[in-house]
């Protein structure tokens, strides 16, 4: 089953060209970069990052995340659902998130992925 589907969109600002924005699921538990107790669940992500060659650059604490769609287990049901809210959240959060990482988006395109 998938655990991740990616949305890669092409954006120009300093040291990034590339913004992924994603669903996961994640088992949660303790997150060790801020000790505290995260949700299982699927998240909601948004990465900014560098493609030089076959290399990608991130710079540390550069994305944000939400839980979106907390739940015991994974299943396709759920997957898909938190998938379906993928657009509304991109319209509701990439726009600020690029103005604040001064970002700009270069077209609507965009490439996915699905692991």
């Amino acid at each position: 089953m998938a655990k991740n589907y990616t949305r890669t969109y092409k954006v120009e600002g300093k040291g990034v060209n590339r913004l992924d924005a994603s669903i996961s699921y994640s088992l949660g538990g303790v997150n060790y970069f801020t000790y505290k107790d995260e949700p299982r669940g699927y998240w909601f992500s948004l990465q900014p990052w560098e493609k030089e060659g076959p290399w990608r650059k991130f710079a540390a604490f550069s994305g944000v995340k939400m839980c979106i769609l907390p739940c015991s287990r994974q299943s396709a049901k759920r997957f898909e659902e938190a998938k379906g809210m993928l657009d509304a959240l991109i319209d509701e959060h990439m726009a600020a998130f690029c103005a604040e990482n001064a970002l700009t988006l270069l077209g609507d395109g965009y490439e996915e992925s699905e692991r």
